[in-house]
């Protein structure tokens, strides 16, 4: 390897190009040939090794999850179902539901305001107006939901609990959701890896 890498020299063919040019320095043509497309073909298979390795690493990660959420789901839906049955009570009250569906979507619109933040945040201040209308969004919503928490604590103590079980489920359950979208995207990410290197010409 000292020999190789003191006759071989790498460096970009025009500046930020991303096109590398490789060049060796050999006693005939031939070597030169075959040692400058031998370290080409390796370097292709170990980013794409390096690609599938990353993949495979996430999706062992994924793969542990999804029984622990899966568990979640059911402990979630047992405990829900339990309840109903020990206050014979089937149904949310028109009123209770309507609670939780203002709750679910203030949820979502704060999940969604939380992405859009992590891309501002690459280009603005905090200071800037557009961080600045994020932010007070985010205060109006967190507001609404602290309005809505304060109504569920005036509803019957029944009805308040099979509120917060149904909510604990529907999170078990959004969260397992991902998780198996996250697992099924890198599973198709892993079959497809190509890698980001491409040999443009062959010594």
């Amino acid at each position: 390897i000292f020999d190789l890498s003191k006759n071989l020299s790498i460096g970009e063919k025009a500046r930020s190009s991303g096109i590398l040019l490789i060049q060796y320095k050999a006693e005939t043509p031939a070597e030169a040939q075959r040692v400058l497309n031998a370290v080409a073909d390796a370097y292709t298979k170990q980013n794409i090794a390096r690609g599938v390795a990353n993949a495979d690493s996430g999706l062992d990660f994924l793969d542990g999850q999804i029984p622990i959420a899966e568990k979640a789901v059911r402990d979630a839906e047992k405990e829900l179902n339990d309840y109903r049955r020990q206050a014979q009570v089937f149904d949310l009250s028109f009123e209770s539901q309507s609670v939780l569906t203002q709750i679910e979507k203030i949820n979502a619109d704060l999940q969604s305001l939380q992405m859009q933040e992590d891309e501002i945040e690459k280009r603005y201040t905090k200071n800037h107006p557009v961080y600045q209308q994020l932010l007070s969004n985010r205060d109006r919503l967190n507001a609404q939901l602290s309005r809505l928490r304060v109504e569920t604590e005036g509803l019957p103590e029944t009805q308040r609990n099979i509120l917060n079980m149904t909510r604990k489920l529907e999170i078990a359950q959004d969260a397992y959701t991902e998780l198996q979208t996250q697992a099924q995207s890198t599973k198709v990410l892993r079959a497809s890896n190509i890698g980001s290197v491409r040999i443009i010409d062959m010594a």
